[in-house]
């Protein structure tokens, strides 16, 4: 995998891209309980709602990061990056012919690149909790 990154990167370098980039490895849950990954010190895994199944890190480089070298723990969901990048690449979805679906992410933009705070509360199907 580190090979592989690392000639993507060169590519990008190459063709004078990497300073335009933003290069994001996520996941959307924790390991899988008891098997081969570990949450720990967190409680329960894959297919929980305890933080072992719905928290997991990310890694964010990128030039245009405002702030680097530093934990992020603001509060971010993985359909936020569908948002985030369609903000980035300058969509703007009211402008569109066609009515657009809402989308369930919000823009993270600030709070990945200067640490900012970019929601107060979550979201469920059911309720807000605040």
């Amino acid at each position: 995998m580190d090979e592989g990154i690392g000639e993507v990167v060169g590519a990008l370098k190459k063709e004078n891209m990497l300073d335009n980039t933003i290069i994001v490895f996520t996941s959307d849950n924790g390991a899988a309980h008891g098997h081969i990954g570990s949450n720990y010190p967190l409680r329960g895994g894959k297919q929980s709602l305890f933080e072992g199944g719905v928290r997991a890190v990310s890694f964010v480089s990128s030039p245009l990061l405002k702030k680097t070298g530093y934990t992020n723990t603001n509060l971010h969901h993985v359909t936020d990056w569908y948002a985030t990048f369609q903000k980035m690449a300058g969509d703007q979805p009211d402008r569109h012919s066609k009515p657009q679906l809402p989308i369930d992410g919000v823009d993270i933009w600030e709070s990945v690149s200067n640490n900012q705070p970019c929601r107060m509360k979550c979201s469920s199907t059911s309720e807000t909790i605040q």
